[in-house]
Parts: C-alpha cells; structure tokens; sequence
C-alpha cells in the first residue's frame, strides 16, 4: 500500500470506532464477582437493544 491509502484508511477506521462507542453512557462493574447472571443479563438486554435499532436503521435505508 502507498503511505497516500493509509492515511485515507487511517481516519475511516477511527469513524468507524468513534460509532460503535457513540452510545455508551457509562461505563461500570454492574454486579459482584458471585452474582454472574445480573452482568450476563444487563449485557444481552444492551446487545438486545443495539441490534433492535440496526434492523431499524437497514429498513431505513432501503
């Protein structure tokens, strides 16, 4: 690769991160080290959420 295509890739890869991290609003420990299935549970209802709001935005652009 010319050192001119990395510096094009360079700024869409840190676009690209920059969205994903667009919707945290916190980051904290969310349970104690026994209790595994309210962490298990807090995680799939936000994985939940995110995918719920991609189907959405793919119907959008169609």
């Amino acid at each position: 690769m010319s050192p001119a295509a990395d510096t094009v890739a360079m700024p869409l890869g840190i676009l690209v991160t920059f969205k994903a991290l667009k919707d945290v609003v916190a980051v904290a420990e969310t349970c104690h080290d026994r209790c595994t299935r309210c962490c298990i549970g807090t995680r799939a209802r936000s994985a939940q959420k995110h995918h719920q709001r991609l189907s959405i935005d793919l119907m959008l652009q169609l």
